[in-house]
Parts: C-alpha cells; structure tokens; sequence
C-alpha cells in the first residue's frame, strides 16, 4: 500500500490541547519565528515556530485550549522587559515577565486559553525596553496565519505499485483504490483507516493527475476516491520490462487551501506469447475448497477474522496448464516485518497449483489463518519438478492484520 502520506502546503497540522507560541516575520530573520503553540494545559509545545510564510492551523486536530507565547529568539532577550500582543489589529495584552504568553499566566506557567477563530489572522509582537509597554519600543514582528476547522483525513493508494504482466500485443486490466478516510487515532496505520471499516470522510476533495500516465496505459474515467479501473494495452510494445516513475496524485479539499499527495506506480512485464507466467494469485477456502477471492495481480491485505479459518493459496498460469510451479514462501509475524527471505516452500506438477497442495486434485490442503504478512514467488516451468524453462515468476504479499487479542 502506498506509505506517501499526506503533505500540508504552507502548514502543519496537529492534534492537542495546545496554547500557541509564535514566531516573527522580519527580512533577514530566517524562515520562522519565535512564536510557537503549546497545550494550555499542559505547557507542552505542539506546534513548532511558525514560517514567515504563513502557517494553517486546523482547530480539527487541536484540543480546546490554546495559548500564544513568544521566545524571543529574533530580539535581545536580555533587553526586553515587557511584550505587547496585537491580534488582528486589536491590543490584547502586556507581559512583563516569561514566559510571555497571549492569555497570560497567573500563577507563573498556569495557561489562560486564547480562542483563535477561524479564518486569516495576525499577530504582532511589540518588544519594550520597561515594563507595561514602556520605554523605547525595540522592535516590532508580525506573523500571518489562517486557522481552518477540517476533518482529518488520511490520503493513500493501494496498492502504490502495480504490477503487470501480459503477453506482447494484448490487453488487460488492473484495480487500484485511491482511500481517502478518516485519520486513524494513536500510532494506527493509514491503511487501518480503510481496513478496520471506517467510513469515508465528508470532506469533498477534487482529485487528478500530477503526472501523465505512459502512452501504453489509461484509465476508464477521471480518477476518483474508491476503485479505478487501470487499462494496459501491450500492443505497441515490445517484449520487456516497462517501469514508470511515480504517477502522483493531487487530493485538493473544497474551500481549503492546501492539497495531499499520494502515488503510485506501475512495473509492466510485456512476455512473449510463447512464453508461461502466472497470472495472479486466488485465495482458498480449504475446508468448502471454495475460491475466496478474484485472482489477484496486486497485493492484498485483509483482517484476520475474513480469512478463511484454514486457508490455501492458488497460482494462475498462461498458460493454464504448465509443467510446474514452484513456490517459495517467506513468513513475517506482526512485529517482525523486513524484506522478504524468499526459500523454497513446494514444487506443484499438476493444475490447481497451490501452495499448500491438494490431493485428490481440487481437494485443497489447508494452513490456520496467521496474522502477519505472507510474501510468495511462484515460477512457472515448462516441465514437471521446476525442470525445463522457466517462465515469467509472480511475487505476492498478503498482509493479515488484527486477530485475537
């Protein structure tokens, strides 16, 4: 799945109970301020010193309570007796002493909250060589902000990389699924967010194409959330590996002003018409010896308690009868992921080829349903105990999350 998460242009966006520390806006004076947000109840800083160029802040991902307080990392600290904070225009208050925070403290790190309504704001910070805003003024920063009030949400392809095999001169399909979902709270995969059955957000986003797909591929209508229908046609080409470069896609919220990024990409095997390749892979309920699922080309990922309890897993071949297939297998436990270690697992000379075998033919042998994720290479062969020529492999992952706890 694609792990491209979301970027926020022109800002970030967190999520605490936060009082805000902002930084200044002056030429010369670097790119942020030293002005930040911290939770008000905690004092802990939850949003950094804010860029000269403006930051979003998203009250969707913030707790109730905020403050702003000031560094003064861009002045002579030492210098400074007091601070005045203009908001928007208006004057709010004076701070004699640190920390020098909008809503004031009292007693000394015990945070008033500061609203902060949504819409385009400034804040300017006016340093005093005395106290209550007395004595030379010795400087004066603004920063520029705008605070939204939007959903979170995560924004991801799956699978990021589609892979592709068919023989020179035909065509064929592939499904991929752009997720736009609720964000998933903690440490929770974006991937969860779809997975665990949340529904898709509110939030409206208009969706295309940052980069142009190659001229062998198109999509069956304008990209959109859900699943897409990727064609390829291998008629103009040539037999090969054709690899593209990440094919981004722009998500831009209705009536908010920044845009999320996610890709994809796509590894075209063109074969030779005389030449074997698995297809796909299908999996199988080996208690009914029932297909469970369409043959995939991509990788998949499911929640435990939707698989089969005893399950098997069946290589598809062009064609369909081969002289063997060879699978090797690699099992990685929740907790244990890295690259897969490919070894050996079992040799199948006669159609249904599966991974865990069947016998009789069509009675397939099962395996328990494990979470973690299963890695599988099959080869096809031209004669029986992965003799002969081999063909075009296929690489699978399925990934098996949840389970009992």
């Amino acid at each position: 799945m694609s792990r491209t998460r979301l970027f926020w242009s022109g800002g970030r966006l967190i999520a605490f109970s936060l009082a805000i520390v902002f930084c200044a806006f002056a030429s010369g004076r670097g790119e942020n301020s030293s002005l930040a947000v911290l939770d008000a109840d905690t004092g802990i800083e939850v949003f950094g010193t804010f860029n000269f160029e403006g930051d979003i802040v998203n009250l969707a991902e913030l707790p109730p309570n905020l403050t702003i307080v000031d560094y003064l990392y861009l002045v002579d600290a030492q210098s400074v007796q007091s601070v005045e904070f203009v908001f928007d225009g208006n004057h709010v208050r004076v701070e004699n002493v640190a920390p020098y925070v909008i809503g004031g403290d009292n007693p000394p790190g015990s945070y008033r909250p500061f609203k902060l309504p949504v819409g385009q704001h400034s804040l300017t910070t006016n340093y005093f060589s005395l106290p209550n805003a007395g004595g030379a003024l010795i400087d004066s920063i603004t920063v520029e902000f705008e605070v939204i009030d939007v959903e979170p949400v995560d924004f991801f392809i799956t699978p990021d990389r589609l892979v592709v095999s068919v023989p020179a001169g035909e065509k064929t399909t592939v499904l991929f699924s752009v997720v736009l979902a609720p964000k998933a709270p903690g440490p929770a995969l974006a991937e969860q967010s779809m997975l665990m059955g949340i529904a898709e957000t509110e939030v409206a986003f208009d969706l295309s194409l940052a980069t142009p797909l190659p001229s062998w591929a198109s999509l069956d209508s304008p990209i959109h959330v859900g699943e897409n229908v990727l064609g390829i046609d291998a008629g103009p080409l040539t037999p090969g590996i054709y690899q593209t470069d990440p094919i981004v896609v722009v998500a831009k919220a209705q009536g908010v002003p920044y845009s999320q990024f996610a890709s994809f990409s796509i590894w075209l095997d063109v074969t030779p018409t005389d030449k074997q390749f698995v297809t796909g892979f299908t999996l199988v309920d080996a208690v009914s010896d029932l297909d469970r699922s369409p043959s995939y080309k991509n990788d998949v990922s499911y929640d435990f308690f939707s698989m089969p309890e005893s399950f098997n897993i069946r290589a598809d071949t062009s064609p369909a009868e081969v002289g063997s297939v060879l699978f090797e297998l690699d099992f990685q436990p929740i907790g244990g992921e890295r690259d897969p270690v490919f070894k050996v697992f079992r040799t199948e000379n006669v159609s249904p080829y599966a991974l865990f075998g069947d016998s009789p033919k069509g009675n397939y042998h099962g395996q328990p349903r494990q979470a973690g994720t299963y890695y599988i290479r099959a080869t096809p062969y031209s004669k029986s105990n992965a003799m002969g020529e081999a063909g075009q492999p296929r690489v699978f992952k399925i990934y098996v999350y949840g389970g009992p706890s």
